[in-house]
This record gives C-alpha cells, sequence and structure tokens, in this order.
C-alpha cells in the first residue's frame, strides 16, 4: 500500500496523464472539477433503457479502499485505479475482468473486444481472474448500498467516469451488446468515480 499519499497521487498522475496528453482529443478524455451529477443521471439513463440497472457514485474514501483492497499489491492497484473496469461476477466469483489500459486503442476509440474477448458470455478475461483476487463480496464491503436480484446468476459491474466519457461510453455498449448478443438475464452495476479523478491532472 503506497503510505505516502503524495507519491501515490503523482503515480496515478503519471500513467492517466501519458493518455490525456497525447490523445485526449481521440479518446474524448477530459479534465473535470468534480462530480456531474446531471451527466451522471444522463448516463445512467441510457444505460437503464431497459431496466435492471443498479447506479451510485462514489466518494474518493470508498473508491481507495477498492483499490487497495487486497493490501499492498502495487500492480493490483494499479489495475483497480484504472478510470474503466469491466468485472464480470458468476455468483460472488470474479470470472471475467476488464480494463481501459488493455483495450486495443484505434481512430474510434477503444475497441473492448480486442481478439474477440466479447464474443463469449462471459467474455474471456484480459487478465487471469487468479491475479485479480476480488469477489462480489469484495464490492459490497465497499459499497453496501449496491442493489441485485440474488434470482440473476451473473452480475456485470461497470466503473466509469465522465473525464473519459467516451471510453466508458464505448465500454457501456460493449456490455450491452454481449448481453443482448447471448440473451443473459442479470445484475447491471455502474460506479462512477468523478470524485476521485476531479483535478487529479
Amino acid at each position: 500500500m503506497f503510505h505516502d499519499k503524495k507519491a501515490y497521487k503523482l503515480l496515478i498522475s503519471l500513467s492517466l496523464l501519458a493518455m490525456f496528453s497525447s490523445c485526449s482529443w481521440l479518446y474524448g478524455v477530459k479534465r473535470i472539477s468534480g462530480v456531474d451529477r446531471e451527466a451522471c443521471a444522463t448516463f445512467a439513463a441510457k444505460a437503464n433503457l431497459s431496466g435492471g440497472c443498479f447506479s451510485c457514485i462514489s466518494d474518493v474514501v470508498d473508491y481507495k479502499k477498492y483499490i487497495h483492497c487486497d493490501g499492498g499489491d502495487s500492480l493490483l492497484s494499479h489495475h483497480l485505479s484504472q478510470p474503466v473496469q469491466i468485472l464480470y461476477f458468476q455468483g460472488k466469483q470474479l470470472v471475467s475482468y476488464h480494463v481501459n489500459c488493455c483495450a486495443k486503442g484505434g481512430l474510434r476509440g477503444l475497441n473492448w473486444n480486442t481478439g474477440k474477448r466479447f464474443d463469449t458470455f462471459p467474455p474471456t478475461s484480459v487478465i487471469p481472474t487468479t491475479d485479480i483476487p476480488i469477489t462480489l463480496d469484495t464490492l459490497l464491503h465497499v459499497y453496501p448500498q449496491l442493489q441485485m436480484s440474488e434470482e440473476k446468476h451473473y452480475t456485470i459491474v461497470l466503473f466509469w467516469t465522465n473525464a473519459f466519457l467516451k471510453i466508458s461510453e464505448q465500454a457501456w455498449n460493449q456490455i450491452s451488446s454481449n448481453i443482448a448478443d447471448n440473451r443473459s438475464d442479470c445484475n447491471v452495476i455502474l460506479i462512477n468515480t468523478d470524485a476521485f479523478y476531479a483535478n487529479i491532472f
């Protein structure tokens, strides 16, 4: 775990700055100053057109708990601090994990279906789930307000932010297509992290 908060913030800032400065116009990256609840509501409404989607806004403290949920593993913390993440759970077990830094970039943004990972349900994990020691209980410990049906066998979680809105929308579109193509009935949870990414650059 990072004990030096300044060093930790610098590490996150530098990793995001490379993406921001080189191709912010291409991927729709923008600086945000805080939580835009109206924009969050708009994103959630678009995602919830078919119903059954739960949305919440994370504060900084809770998101840091999530980032450091496994103690001092700096590589895991690096993955969990990425702006856009997709997690698929079967029951309480993580079975598929995707993160923006592992999606292939192109002229139209990020291709979340690199290697046709999302052609199956659940998708082929971009990182071995054995390297991501997270369960659904991990998330519920950090975010006890999350709501889901126990009758559904799968739960999909999308961490997103308005600072990376285009990438977040592309991630949601990929999830939506994956659900529709495979006629899967599952819990869908959106967790906005604007509070953490505000003024981080």
